[in-house]
C-alpha cells in the first residue's frame, strides 16, 4: 500500500523501493490470499452493488479491482499519492467499467466532499504519519451515513509456533524501523478510538485471523512476515544478515503454525 501522508513515501515509499518488481509480486500474494475473508466482511458490514465506493491508498490496485467487480452498477474509485503505483493502477483500470484512479493524498487530492457510501484502507493505516488528520480527512469525503472501514495489523497478535527467539527480533526490529519512517505496527488496537475522535458513531471492530491451514504456510508468510525481512534487509543491511537469514530458513526448512490477526474498525458518518 502507498502510504497517504503528504507528501508521498512516509513508512512506505514504493518508488524509492530498489526491488520493485518482488514488492509488486508480494503486494498480489497479498492481497489475494486474503480476499476471500475480506470480501465476506466487507459485504456484512454493507458493500452493495450500487454504492461510492472508495479505496484509500490502494496502490497497484488488485483490491480496487475486486471491490469494483462487486459493485458494477456503482463507480469504485482508488486513491494512490504514489506516482509510480498510480500509474499501474490506471493501467489495470481502464478495463474495468466504474472503476476509476484518481492520484492524490487524503489531505490533497480533487475528490467530491460528502460523495461517497464506503471507504475502504486496507493495510494503510499503520503508515499514516498523523492519523487523527487523515481521518477527519476519511470523513469529509463521507457522505451522511457513510461508513469507513480499516483493516490493518496490530504486532501484538502475531504468533509463530515451534517458537523462535529470533522473530522477537524481526518484530521489535520491524517496529522500530517503521516508527522512526513515521509509522505504526501496532496501530489496529488504536483505531477504534482514532475513528470516535474524528467523529464518528457505531465505532466497532472485529478479529479477522489468519492461520496457516487456513491460507497455506507460504501465504500466511507473505502477508505476516515477507515484508518485515525485507524491510530489515534493505535498511540495516549486513547488520542482520544473519538474523535474517536464520528466520528465513526457519519459515522455509521445517513445519510450523502461525496465525496473525487483522483489526477490521468500522465507522459511521452521522
Amino acid at each position: 500500500m502507498g502510504n497517504i501522508s503528504d507528501p508521498p513515501g512516509g513508512s512506505y515509499a514504493f518508488s524509492q523501493n530498489p526491488d520493485r518488481a518482488r514488492e509488486l509480486d508480494r503486494l498480489r500474494h497479498q492481497a489475494l490470499a486474503a480476499w476471500p475473508m475480506e470480501e465476506a466482511w466487507l459485504k456484512n458490514r454493507g458493500l452493495a452493488d450500487g454504492m461510492h465506493v472508495l479505496d484509500i491508498g490502494c496502490g497497484p490496485g488488485f483490491v480496487s479491482e475486486k471491490l469494483a467487480r462487486l459493485n458494477p452498477a456503482g463507480v469504485t474509485v482508488g486513491l494512490e499519492p504514489d506516482p509510480e503505483l498510480a500509474h499501474l493502477a490506471g493501467k489495470r483500470f481502464d478495463a474495468i467499467p466504474g472503476l476509476s484512479l484518481h492520484q492524490g493524498s487524503l489531505a490533497h487530492n480533487h475528490l467530491q466532499e460528502s460523495y461517497f457510501d464506503l471507504a475502504y484502507a486496507r493495510f494503510v493505516a499503520q503508515h499514516f504519519g498523523s492519523p487523527q488528520a487523515e481521518m477527519a480527512h476519511i470523513f469529509r469525503l463521507l457522505k451522511p451515513a457513510g461508513q469507513v472501514v480499516l483493516a490493518d495489523v496490530d504486532d501484538g497478535l502475531t504468533l509463530v509456533y515451534p517458537e523462535l527467539p529470533e522473530l522477537l527480533e524481526v518484530m521489535r526490529l520491524s517496529d522500530k524501523l517503521q516508527a522512526e519512517a513515521g509509522g505504526d505496527r501496532r496501530v489496529g488496537r488504536k483505531l477504534p478510538a482514532l475513528l470516535t475522535a474524528a467523529g464518528f458513531t457505531d465505532v466497532g471492530f472485529d478479529i479477522l485471523p489468519f492461520t496457516s491451514r487456513q491460507l497455506g504456510r507460504h501465504a500466511l508468510f507473505d502477508l505476516a512476515w515477507s515484508f518485515r525481512l525485507h524491510r530489515i534487509e534493505q535498511l540495516t543491511g549486513a547488520d542482520n544478515k544473519r538474523l535474517v537469514e536464520k528466520v528465513k530458513d526457519f519459515f522455509s526448512s521445517q513445519d510450523w503454525y502461525g496465525v496473525t490477526c487483522v483489526i477490521a474498525a468500522y465507522g459511521v458518518k452521522q
